[in-house]
This record gives C-alpha cells, sequence and structure tokens, in this order.
C-alpha cells in the first residue's frame, strides 16, 4: 500500500529533500557496489540515478536499468532482480 504522508514530508518546503546531496562523497566509496534502476521511478529520475553510478567507481560498479520498474526494483522485477543480488554476493 502505497502511502503518500512520508513523500509529502520529505519534499515539503524546508524539508531534507531540498538540501540532501550525497553525490559529492559517493567517490569514496571503497567496495563493491550493486545498483538497480527503474526507469519509470517517480522519486528519483533515471537521469539521478545515471548521476549516481557515474559517481561510483567503475571498477567497483555493478549497474543495471529496468525498463518497467519504479522506485522499488525488486518488487517490480523479483526474479531478475534477485537473480542479480545472488550473483553480486557470489562474486
Amino acid at each position: 500500500m502505497l502511502n503518500p504522508a512520508p513523500t509529502a514530508w520529505f519534499n515539503r518546503p524546508g524539508g531534507e529533500a531540498r538540501t540532501l546531496d550525497l553525490l559529492p562523497d559517493l567517490g569514496r566509496i571503497k567496495c563493491a557496489t550493486l545498483l538497480l534502476g527503474g526507469v519509470l521511478d517517480p522519486m528519483l529520475p533515471i537521469e539521478c540515478q545515471r548521476d549516481v553510478a557515474a559517481a561510483i567507481r567503475p571498477d567497483l560498479l555493478r549497474y543495471r536499468e529496468f525498463e518497467e520498474c519504479g522506485h522499488g526494483v525488486v518488487p517490480d522485477v523479483p526474479i531478475e532482480a534477485m537473480k542479480l543480488l545472488r550473483e553480486f554476493i557470489q562474486a
């Protein structure tokens, strides 16, 4: 069930969404990272997800976009997402 209240709180004037920017710190990541992006994500547009991917060292990143997914890739395509997660953990 979708609860719009947390999103409204996060995005309100003066809310955390107005100032939260972790992008400059992503280059500090030192471990393997799996990033699953949903092209239809209404909360974090795919262009922003691509910016996140570009900020992480390529040798540490495994990035995959899903055309028909929103913000929750695992619930949208559980079989494919869990397969990638298992492969990532085993690598």
